[in-house]
């Protein structure tokens, strides 16, 4: 899928890295320099894991229902795996993006810091961030976005018309705010694979009220808007 929307972000203040790997095309911005060789090994070493895990279990990677859990290195893939009663590949981009921060913050502490892998986001922002939902065809796409005031989130979309990712469902996005970009990805896979009609957002709201993880959510339906815990703008 081409990156395009990575044009859209203001890079003022920002050291840029941008890293490709096998399947992994990630993009990190930093307010401090950051050491691209050594970012790079940290992601060898996150995809040699899953690669020598998937061996060993092989349904790891291509199960679209949960399996039996451990308490290995993916125990919280396993734990929203079951929780969400789908697949654990459904993490495993916002998993990439939340090891990856989580080593950036240990080895640099960047007070801001932006990871964006595969449109799953980890955000650490000291001031409002402001952010476009990309819909594919949907007439709202790129033109609606959310903001969120300075702190810590995990951000991502799921799509019926958009990228490689399964959706059962016919969401043109469903974006998914928590403070983990892990939690993200399973969410936004879980509620995106309810959404047939426009008016299953009342479905997903319902359950999302339930959730405490949930901070937000934004679904985009053709020419239709539901809107959670967030607050939007026009772009």
């Amino acid at each position: 899928m081409d990156k395009f929307y990575r044009n859209f972000i203001n890079l003022e203040d920002f050291y840029k890295i941008e890293i490709n790997y096998k399947f992994t095309d990630i993009l990190i911005l930093s307010d401090k320099k950051l050491d691209e060789p050594k970012i790079l090994k940290e992601i060898k070493k996150i995809y040699e894991k899953i690669e020598y895990y998937s061996i060993k279990r092989p349904l790891f990677l291509s199960s679209l229902f949960p399996i039996s859990p451990d308490n290995s290195y993916f125990k919280e893939i396993f734990i929203y795996s079951n929780k969400t009663k789908i697949g654990p590949l459904a993490g495993i981009a916002g998993f990439f993006a939340k090891k990856i921060s989580e080593f950036i913050i240990k080895e640099y502490s960047p007070k801001n810091l932006i990871i964006e892998n595969g449109g799953d986001i980890f955000l650490k922002k000291e001031e409002e961030s402001k952010i476009l939902i990309y819909a594919g065809n949907s007439p709202l796409s790129m033109k609606i976005g959310i903001k969120l005031p300075k702190g810590e989130y995990g951000i991502a979309t799921s799509s019926k018309t958009v990228g490689h990712s399964i959706s059962f469902g016919n969401a043109d996005a469903i974006t998914v705010i928590t403070k983990d970009p892990l939690i993200s990805d399973f969410y936004a896979t879980y509620f995106g694979n309810m959404i047939k009609t426009d008016e299953d957002y009342k479905k997903v709201f319902k359950i999302s009220k339930k959730l405490k993880e949930i901070k937000g959510l934004v679904i985009i339906f053709k020419n239709k808007i539901g809107i959670y815990g967030v607050e939007i703008f026009k772009y």
